[in-house]
């Protein structure tokens, strides 16, 4: 689906999940069910380890990890009053250089 930044007016396409299975699917030569199983396999152990606090790092693409977001002052929208955000752990990706690189080709 087509969508235009509201900020910057910039066309950004978005790959939807069910057309990234069949794409793999397509490009591995497995049957669809087969792709989603390791899609979701995979989804899932790199999750697992980030939540662990691991660092999950593949060869060609890039590396998934955690960091800490700094507590902040905050206000309130409604009613203007200010308030305390906590620190967070927020997940954060670093693609590697040939990624960047193909990226801004």
């Amino acid at each position: 689906m087509d969508r235009s930044c509201r900020r910057c007016g910039a066309i950004r396409v978005a790959l939807k999940r069910p057309d990234f299975i069949e794409a793999v699917a397509r490009r591995a030569g497995l049957p669809g069910e087969d792709a989603e199983r390791v899609l979701d396999a995979a989804v899932d152990e790199i999750a697992r380890a980030m939540a662990a606090g691991a660092t999950v790092h593949i060869a060609g693409f890039g590396t998934f990890g955690v960091r800490t977001v700094a507590g902040k002052r905050g206000r309130c929208p409604a009613s203007g009053e200010p308030l305390w955000r906590p620190s967070r752990r927020a997940p954060h990706f670093r693609p590697v250089q040939a990624l960047d690189a193909l990226l801004d080709a």
